[in-house]
């Protein structure tokens, strides 16, 4: 013989009301204390750029395939170890994984900028004569 199944019932929960009062938590600006280390991170490496650049020109200087482009590659190869705390003197301090973070910000812009700039054509403002001239 199969066994007979329960017909199922709904159960209604009750909310309950606790007697405590639930502390309110107060919204930090987060977001500007954010900004802060980025900042300085940009302060910093602007500061060292020039100088850390004229350091690695005798090892940039020596690719001559990539020509002024072997700087930003030098540099941001440089940042991205940076960033990711792997030069030993250094070490994992947080301010200069954040200049390390920031010089990849750099370099990849100026890398792009390059980039941009030998591989697109040049434009000029010269006004060329075609239809749209003759109907003024």
């Amino acid at each position: 013989m199969a066994k007979r199944r329960k017909a199922r019932t709904r159960t209604i929960k009750t909310r309950t009301r606790t007697v405590f009062k639930r502390a309110k938590r107060r919204q930090s600006s987060s977001n500007n204390t954010k900004l802060f280390p980025v900042i300085l991170g940009g302060m910093g490496y602007g500061a060292g750029r020039e100088y850390v650049s004229q350091l690695i020109e005798p090892i940039t200087s020596k690719i001559p395939i990539l020509g002024n482009l072997a700087d930003e590659l030098g540099m941001g190869v440089l940042s991205y170890y940076m960033a990711k705390g792997k030069i030993p003197i250094i070490g994992k301090n947080k301010i200069v994984k954040e200049i390390g973070r920031a010089g990849l910000y750099i370099e990849s812009a100026r890398t792009g900028d390059y980039l941009l700039n030998s591989f697109m054509p040049k434009q000029t403002n010269n006004q060329t004569k075609g239809t749209m001239n003759s109907f003024r």
